[in-house]
Order: structure tokens, then sequence, then C-alpha cells
């Protein structure tokens, strides 16, 4: 089970700047991100670093152990001294590049054919997401009201494992194979939000005929989500020999009781001992 306040987002704030990074007191940005962030409810922390790759690089590692999300302001232009792309994409282990073109359609709306100046990009670095923007606190400005924050819990939902769980999920099947336990349990390990119970089931020696229809199963899920603010995932079997698996269930929600409560109804209602 994995504990997790939804709320609170950890923002890490590294503006690549020569000229800021020699001057703190030139920054533009850092006030502005806080401003914007703690409306949100969210805390930042800002790294300046100068536009050398390596320093870059590590300044990018080093946030992404503590930060929920990275952003990078600065070094995305053509000129020779922006590095900020070709130090961040080595990092990446997946590239979203939906967030670049879609932050320089919006970007296009205020400065024109200026926004095709910008390589703007993200990814995924470990656990955390990373945004790379141009420099201009309006545009740090637009990358988090516009895109980034609106998307950051889903999305970080998505990068940790869990975001393609959005409801009640049951697969009744003749028989459940080994396989089908590796990936059930690697798929719903992977949640990190609220708490999560994964368990099976195996039929004692009288063996194992499922009473319950598709209907009634289906229903329960949904009532369990109702009552307790759970969802939860199952694959049935529909007979097993004694010894077999016969069911699956995952539990995920907010709270270990209510998580526990719905795995106890659940054993209750499918008859298993």
């Amino acid at each position: 089970m994995w504990p997790c306040n939804p709320a609170l987002v950890k923002i890490s704030l590294i503006i690549v700047s020569d000229r800021v990074f020699l001057d703190p007191s030139s920054d533009r940005v850092a006030n502005l991100v806080k401003d914007v962030a703690s409306r949100a409810g969210h805390s930042v922390k800002v790294k300046y670093v100068p536009n050398e790759r390596i320093l870059i690089q590590l300044a990018v590692l080093e946030s992404s152990l503590k930060s929920d999300l990275v952003v990078v302001a600065g070094g995305t232009g053509p000129g020779p001294r922006d590095v900020s792309i070709e130090a961040v994409e080595p990092l990446l282990e997946k590239e979203m590049k939906g967030f670049g073109e879609r932050f320089r359609l919006l970007s296009a709306e205020e400065v024109g054919a200026r926004a095709l100046l910008s390589r703007a990009t993200a990814g995924v670095v470990g656990r955390s997401l990373v945004f790379v923007v141009p420099g201009r606190p309006e545009a740090v400005k637009l990358a988090l009201e516009r895109l980034i924050l609106p998307a950051a819990h889903d999305a970080l939902e998505v990068v940790r494992g869990g975001s393609h769980w959005r409801g009640p999920e049951l697969i009744v099947k003749e028989r459940i194979s080994e396989s089908d336990v590796e990936i059930f349990f690697k798929r719903h390990l992977a949640g990190p939000a609220g708490f999560s119970l994964i368990a099976k089931h195996r039929a004692g020696p009288e063996g194992w005929t499922l009473r319950n229809d598709r209907g009634a199963l289906k229903e329960l899920l949904n009532s369990l989500k109702r009552v307790h603010d759970v969802n939860v995932a199952a694959v049935i079997a529909r007979r097993a020999a004694p010894g077999d698996l016969t069911a699956l269930i995952a539990v995920k929600g907010r709270d270990n009781e209510s998580c526990l409560r719905a795995m106890e109804e659940i054993i209750k209602i499918l008859g298993m001992r």
C-alpha cells in the first residue's frame, strides 16, 4: 500500500541563464512560479544554473529525486548557448511530444511566428515529470497555467502506473493461469495513489464453481465504489479444481480501512474462505 497526498505537488524550478546565474537579482521567473504554484497549493524550490550541459543535467537528475515536477526554464532557443534541450533529452526515459506541440500552438496566439523558435519539450525521468520551457516569464506562466498544472495529477498517476485503472473492472475466465497472476500483480502493484490491497485465492478441497452471474458481480463492484469510495479490479474463474486459482482481486482507495472493508465484502459475497 502506498499513502500519498494528491493535493500537494512538489515542484523544482531550474532557471537556466548565464545572466541570472551571475546576478540572481535579475531573475523575473521564480516569484512568478511560486505565486502560480502556491495558488494551486503546491510548493516550489528554485535553482539557478548557467547554460552548461553537464550542470543542467546534474540539476535535473538531482531535482527528479526530490520533486514530482521539474520545470527547466530557459535555453530552448536555437542560439549557440541554448543547450537545455540537448542536456535534458538524453535523460528522458519517455518523451511527451504532445507537450511541446501544444505549447507552441498556445504560444503562437501570443507571440505569433516567434513560437517556432521554441524547442520546448517534456518527458519522464524516474518517477518525475520534466518540462523544458522558454525562460520568458510569459512563456513559463503560460506553460504552468495552461498545460503543466492542469495535467499534473493525471500525468503523475500515468507515470507511476496507476492511471489506467479508472473504475471497477471485472474479468470472468474459464480458468486463471500463472501468467494471468504475473500480469495482474505487475499492473496493480505499480499504482502509487492512496492505498492498494491485492489478493489471490485458491479453491479448497471441494473445488470451486462461480455462483454469481456477471451482472451481479459488476453491480457489487459498483456498489463498493459508491459505499467505500474504492476501485476494485477482479479476475474470477468460472470453475477451479482443488488448489487452482479462483480469483485475483485488487482494491485501491484513500485509506487502508476502506480497502479492508471492501475486500472483506468481496470475499464474503463470493463465498471464499
